[in-house]
């Protein structure tokens, strides 16, 4: 689409379809339940194919294919068989594709879409962009009502922080305070975030026991 101004502040946009042999092909790409493509979803790709010429095409078929890490195609081939002239016809869910769990977030992959139709054939890239949550400690606050640190044989909540800094939220987290040796004891630390939305902040509070026997300031 181009939009074009003259010297007396008139303003005219025209639309150019860039086609081949014919066919003016678009594509709509659905992951899970919306148009944002995120970690460990499945990825669908449907065609829109548009014949503006004035003769029929016959054995019209597609395929995707894609050398990204994190995107595995499960669906490459759609066959659209014959488009008349004029005609217009859309394939739901032609092709599938997996996203890495992994995914880093903001990921721009390409996925190649080819069509073939009575021996010609013709590419287009289809830019698209992968999203996942991004964990990033906030802040440690040790609640004991003194020092804010932890005492030989003192019991305190430690109130742990994170926030989610990607693009993509996350749901039912499951998160595990451990201790790092044995002058602190965890009495409760097992927690399930049920949703981690992007840009927002979680605090747990986890109940931990300095050991009696700690030198004096070992524990902080």
């Amino acid at each position: 689409k181009f939009l074009v101004t003259d010297n007396d502040n008139l303003t005219n946009t025209r639309t150019l379809y860039f086609n081949s042999y014919g066919l003016l092909v678009n594509h709509q790409v659905v992951s899970g339940n919306d148009t944002v493509i995120e970690y460990g979803e499945t990825g669908y790709i449907s065609l829109t194919i548009c014949n503006i010429g004035t003769q029929a095409y016959n054995q019209v078929n597609f395929s995707i294919s894609t050398p990204d890490p994190y995107i595995t195609i499960t669906d490459p081939t759609a066959y659209l068989g014959s488009i008349g002239a004029n005609q217009t016809i859309t394939l739901t869910d032609a092709f599938s594709f997996n996203v890495s769990p992994d995914i880093p977030d903001k990921h721009d992959f390409v996925i190649t879409l080819y069509a073939y139709a009575q021996g010609h054939s013709f590419q287009r890239l289809i830019n698209l962009r992968g999203h996942a949550p991004v964990y990033c400690l906030k802040g440690l606050i040790l609640e004991d009502g003194d020092n804010g640190m932890l005492d030989a044989g003192e019991t305190a909540n430690l109130l742990i922080t994170y926030q989610n800094t990607g693009s993509a939220g996350s749901s039912l987290i499951q998160m595990e305070v451990a201790a790092a040796g044995e002058s602190v004891t965890v009495n409760s630390g097992s927690f399930q975030i049920p949703q981690f939305l992007p840009d927002s902040l979680i605090t747990v509070a986890a109940s931990i026991t300095g050991s009696p026997g700690a030198p004096f300031e070992y524990i902080f």
